[in-house]
């Protein structure tokens, strides 16, 4: 042991100054998937016992005589793989449906003394005295509830919490662990791999009803339908909610209360934010208790706001600008206002609100004790649900040549659109303090092309980077606008956009190779650190396999002093501490300790299994200037990884989180988000093409905010994990 250390110490005190030598004499083409078995294994040992402790709790409900409120199926990468299910009572389950293959099968059914008992393979389970073991007596008492683990390839059951475990045998090498759920309007059915049928009851149902959604607007819903009454003793409406669980102790409940002789309604409901998702069902109520129908969601239309500002007046040392706002419906939440700061010395923005209680007015601002020296920007802006929307930015000065102080500024408020010839991005030309976009003359940098812009708006439906150079006179810009024929996901609703305590993630780049055999004690110091719980939980890690370019898992990536190297948020490489594991852990915790500079929220989109598409929104809790990044990873990536401990030559064949994709090969850098005040949010979108050899049910993001600092780098100041096709909010702290 001694010896394995000394070498450990060894390999990672050389990590800053030594570059491994490719040795081809050590090739190895043969794969172990063994890990990744086990892996899928423990997955499905965990759904078992969560299955059985649902017939744990169904046993109770049919013994109690509950009732069926609600169910919604459980989708894993658009594959329905079980049910929530919630009860009257309040208690609620989840069921698996399961996967063939060696498993045991644990289920239960009744006897003929009414008792529900365990089985185990299609027979009944004994305990040490030869008894079937109950799972719910007549005494109202809980039974033993088994539990199953897998150790070594061979399966475990407990009957005692896991105080002790027991090998269990002769499991059948493919078994039928699949369960079946189905309902019609009196039942739910939950079929057992041994068929047994499990029947609950649904909440009695008076009526047959249709509803749907006949109107959409900023902060109304309409819906109608028909309903055909067969009692009078209930309450029947729409439970409507900003949260999916439809929770009746905090829902809206809108009954319906007026129908024709037909039975049919039109409800409006009112009192809605605008651009919002909210979930609804039908309901009915008898006796205090609910039965609702599947749960479905919409989004309120965003409420349309048109704002533009003008200098009325400008004195010797004073301005007055004229700020006109236009809301298609009126939200006393919204704020709409005036952003004014002195550019030369670039100064942080001064938001000025107007006082009014209008959706249609007008308001003018007195600027004075400015500085005649200096030039000035303005312009209006509206904040949406924390959101800051910015108009046009004019520009004024007391001298008489305004160039003087300001070039040829373009600005694009989009970095991707959808080639629909619909969606536009809006491109912004100013010199000398003044708008000069109608004025600006734009071409396609490729083909020479001139480009005709309608009010700065650049659209096409033709895919693809589209290089356009904005000229005005013999000043000139480059800009870049990607198009593509698939949707942009929106980014989940920020229900905080008052705070900006972010929960804080350290971002680990591990630079590393297959070849390089100090790079498996690296690894296997990071295996430690994933083990002992800390990096997922407060760190995020992305493996960049950039030595030596015949590597399964090789990526461009910056290159550094020596392999394995490892930077902490992008900064300096930051291993000289040793084979220490607990030194890693305290600069983690040095970082995270504190509320992060910015918040990330995340949503991606996978189309067709051949593209990806993501959005990163950006809020800072610092005021500074931002960049986003993203990170495509690929985990259980074969290939052979191998040092020598103690003489004895050992291997790593399956690697996570490696990096397939990188934003930009500056990976402190990404998509500029341009400065970003306290609380204010950026948007950046991502495009990327996937690779026919990756393995898409594997694939994960990591994206990264980056911040500016004094020495004009950008440093990774927070970083998130984010699912395929899923979505992450904003994290905060308590």
């Amino acid at each position: 042991m001694k010896k394995l250390l000394n070498v450990f110490t060894l390999c990672l005190s050389l990590f800053l100054g030594i570059s491994c030598k490719y040795d081809d004499s050590e090739l190895w083409t043969a794969v172990n998937d063994h890990e990744e078995r086990i892996a899928k294994l423990e997955i499905l040992c965990n759904q078992l016992n969560t299955n059985i402790l649902s017939l744990k709790t169904i046993v109770t409900v049919l013994n109690e005589k509950d009732f069926v409120t609600g169910f919604a199926p459980i989708n894993e990468n658009g594959t329905e793989i079980g049910y929530t299910i919630i009860f009257a009572s309040g208690k609620s389950i989840t069921i698996y449906h399961g996967k063939d293959g060696r498993t045991p099968v644990i289920g239960i059914r009744k006897d003929s003394d009414g008792i529900y008992y365990w089985t185990l393979n299609g027979e009944w389970l004994l305990d040490d005295s030869n008894q079937k073991i109950p799972a719910y007596d007549n005494d109202y008492k809980n039974g033993v509830t088994p539990q199953l683990k897998i150790e070594d390839d061979e399966w475990y059951v407990s009957y005692d919490k896991g105080e002790s475990w027991e090998k269990l045998e002769n499991i059948p090498d493919d078994a039928d662990t699949e369960t079946e759920i189905t309902y019609d309007s009196e039942n739910i059915y939950i079929t057992l791999p041994d068929d047994t049928i499990l029947e609950i009851p649904r909440y009695p149902v008076y009526n047959e009803t249709t509803i749907y959604l006949k109107t959409i607007s900023e902060q109304t819903v309409t819906f109608a339908g028909t309903l055909k009454l067969d009692s009078s003793n209930y309450e029947y409406g729409v439970i409507i909610s900003e949260e999916s669980t439809l929770d009746f102790t905090s829902a809206r409940l809108v009954p319906i209360i007026e129908w024709d002789e037909k039975g049919e309604f039109t409800k409006i409901v009112d009192g809605l934010k605008s651009a919002k998702q909210y979930y609804y069902a039908s309901y009915i109520m008898s006796d205090g208790a609910y039965d609702i129908s599947s749960i479905k969601s919409f989004v309120t239309k965003a409420i349309k706001i048109t704002t533009t500002s003008a200098i009325t007046e400008i004195g010797t040392n004073s301005a007055k600008i004229l700020l006109n706002w236009d809301m298609s419906a009126f939200d006393p939440d919204i704020k709409i206002g005036l952003k004014f700061r002195n550019a030369s010395t670039n100064e942080p923005w001064q938001n000025y609100n107007a006082e009014t209680n209008e959706a249609k007015g007008s308001h003018i601002f007195s600027m004075n004790s400015l500085d005649i020296d200096a030039t000035y920007e303005y312009g209006p802006y509206y904040e949406v649900a924390g959101t800051e929307h910015i108009g046009d930015i004019g520009y004024f000065d007391f001298v008489s040549d305004p160039t003087e102080f300001i070039g040829l500024i373009v600005k694009v408020d989009k970095n991707v659109i959808k080639a629909d010839g619909t969606d536009a991005a809006t491109i912004s030309v100013f010199l000398g303090g003044a708008n000069k976009t109608n004025e600006a003359t734009f071409y396609n940098k490729t083909t020479y092309e001139d480009i005709t812009l309608t009010d700065g708006k650049f659209k096409t439906d033709v895919s693809g980077i589209h290089h356009i150079i904005v000229r005005h006179g013999s000043l000139s810009e480059d800009i870049q606008i990607q198009a593509i024929k698939h949707d942009i996901p929106d980014i989940i609703t920020d229900n905080h956009v008052g705070r900006t305590n972010f929960k804080n993630r350290a971002f680990l780049l591990n630079h590393t190779g297959l070849e390089c055999m100090f790079s498996y004690y690296m690894e296997q110091l990071l295996d430690s650190l994933y083990q002992a719980g800390t990096i997922p939980d407060k760190a995020i890690l992305v493996a960049a396999h950039s030595y030596m370019k015949n590597n399964t898992t090789y990526i461009a990536a910056p290159t550094v002093d020596g392999y394995p190297s490892l930077r902490l948020n992008t900064g300096p490489l930051y291993w000289s501490s040793g084979s220490n594991p607990d030194n890693v852990v305290n600069h983690i915790d040095d970082i995270t300790a504190y509320d992060a500079s910015a918040g990330l929220s995340v949503s991606s989109v996978l189309y067709n299994n051949s593209t990806i598409v993501v959005k990163v929104r950006v809020k800072a809790g610092t005021e500074g200037n931002y960049k986003a990044g993203i990170y495509l990873l690929e985990s259980g990536v074969a290939g052979i990884m191998s040092a020598y401990i103690d003489g004895v030559q050992v291997y790593k064949t399956s690697h996570n989180n490696c990096a397939r994709y990188i934003s930009d090969i500056c990976v402190d850098s990404g998509i500029n988000l341009g400065k970003l005040s306290k609380g204010e949010t950026g948007d950046a979108v991502f495009v990327i093409n996937i690779d026919p050899k990756w393995q898409v049910n594997a694939l994960n993001l990591a994206a990264t905010a980056s911040m500016k600092g004094d020495d004009r780098e950008y440093t990774t100041c927070n970083a998130v994990y984010c699912p395929v096709n899923g979505s992450v909010p904003f994290e905060y702290n308590q």
